[in-house]
This record gives structure tokens, C-alpha cells and sequence, in this order.
């Protein structure tokens, strides 16, 4: 959080909010929590796309849009309105993936690599700060691909149960290497990554 935030209640606006899973963790600093999403459903406040928020300019303090830039028609345009609604001094937190399995949510269209991320909010949210996190590296990107495959086919199969294990072990080996490879080239992102989370930072005036 940046000073500019720090220390005061915050109104949040939850872009693609789905069940709210967040919701609860920043409650210590939320005065007003919106959930926005495509379709109706339980837990959404406002029905609409993340391409035309019906907000004023600069109402929320803090935007969330947790896996949602994958599913949308023009990630430009949802990031042009992130910005717009963010207050001077706002924050985005957004996630979305690198490389990862088809999942479609209606669709799924999109993947970035660490710096196409991060030149999609610099050129089209207006942000003046925009700090990459990548979710792990090449290892674990490569072992969760291969071992969602086999998930599907173990329980195909009715052998879900057997597979965990090795889905246990080969994960923490992954997770080794990947931090074996940041402590040799800590300024270097992995080459392959499974999930981003950008935190962008509108100008404080």
C-alpha cells in the first residue's frame, strides 16, 4: 500500500468479482466494497462489463480484477477504465496468466508475457508505477501443465486419487528449482510463468 492510501478506510471496487474471495481479507480497510460482474449472480452489487464500468471518474480508491483479463473482449479498453475510475494515488491489483491450461469463462482469449503485461496498463491505464509479481517460474509453469493434463485423465479413469501424490512431490521439486533459478538471476524474470500479478499505481496529484 502507498502512503498515499495508508491509514484510512478505502472504497474497493472488485472487477469480475465471481464470489468475492477477497472480500473478507481487506475488510479491516474497506469503507464501501462493490462487486461488479458479467451476469448477475449472488454476491454482485453491479451488473456490467469490465469494458464500461458505470462509475463517475476517480470514485474508488483501490480496483480489484483477479483472472479476468484473460475472458475479456478488449483488455485495453478494461484497463483504460481501471484507470479512470481509480482516484489519484489508486491502486489496481490485477492478475492474470501467462501461461496456463484453455479455460473458457464465457471465452478465453489472451496471455501475456512479464513485460507485454506490464506495457498494457503503462500504455492504456494511465498508471504511473506498475510493479510485475510473477507466481512462481518455469518449473512449476511446466509441471502444473503437464500434471493438469494428467489430472484429466486420471479421473477419466477414476484414479484422481492416486495421482495426488505425485502431483505433491513434483510440485515441491518445481518449486525448488524455481527458487534455485531467482537466487542465480534475481533480476531476471522466469521464462514461463503461469500467473502475473501486476500492482499499478495511478499519479497522485
Amino acid at each position: 500500500m502507498t502512503a498515499d492510501l495508508a491509514g484510512r478506510k478505502l472504497e474497493i471496487v472488485d472487477v469480475g468479482c465471481g464470489a468475492r474471495p477477497y472480500e473478507s481479507l481487506l475488510k479491516p480497510i474497506t469503507a464501501r466494497y462493490v462487486g461488479v460482474d458479467w451476469t448477475e449472480r449472488p454476491n454482485v452489487d453491479v451488473v456490467a462489463p469490465a469494458e464500461d464500468l458505470p462509475f463517475e471518474d476517480e470514485t474508488f480508491d483501490l480496483l480489484l480484477s483477479t483472472q479476468v483479463l484473460e475472458h475479456v473482449d478488449d483488455p485495453a479498453r478494461v484497463v483504460a477504465e481501471a484507470g479512470r475510475v481509480l482516484r489519484p494515488g489508486g491502486i489496481a491489483l490485477v492478475s492474470t496468466h501467462g501461461i496456463v491450461n484453455y479455460h473458457p469463462s464465457p471465452n478465453d482469449y489472451w496471455r501475456w508475457t512479464h513485460s507485454g503485461l506490464a506495457r498494457l496498463l503503462q500504455q492504456h491505464g494511465g498508471f504511473d508505477e506498475v510493479v510485475l509479481h510473477h507466481n512462481a517460474g518455469t518449473a512449476s509453469a511446466i509441471t502444473y501443465l503437464l500434471f493438469r493434463q494428467l489430472e484429466v485423465l486420471a479421473s477419466r479413469k477414476g484414479l484422481a486419487a492416486v495421482l495426488r501424490p505425485a502431483t505433491f512431490a513434483a510440485n515441491v521439486l518445481a518449486w525448488r528449482a524455481d527458487l534455485l533459478y531467482a537466487s542465480r538471476y534475481p533480476d531476471r524474470p522466469p521464462d514461463l510463468c503461469a500467473n502475473y500479478l501486476a500492482v499499478a499505481r495511478r499519479p497522485a496529484i
